[in-house]
């Protein structure tokens, strides 16, 4: 672990391109669109809103996908 550090290396983790980087890419992206979407519905539910029709609005403009 010391020389991983030394080298510069902080993870042992590498990005592959040859392993599915496409589908990989759509579930992070996707993960990342639904996050924000939570996140924003959950403030105007603060807010007086209704949490699941803002959570619907902001998917659907972002476009995700799931």
């Amino acid at each position: 672990m010391e020389a991983m550090l030394a080298s510069g290396i902080d993870s042992p983790f590498f990005y592959n391109p040859n392993i599915h980087p496409r589908k990989e890419y759509e579930l992070q992206n996707n993960l990342v669109c639904l996050s924000l979407a939570l996140i924003m519905a959950m403030a105007a539910g603060l807010h007086g809103q209704n949490p699941c029709e803002v959570f619907t609005n902001v998917k659907d403009s972002l476009h995700c996908t799931k």
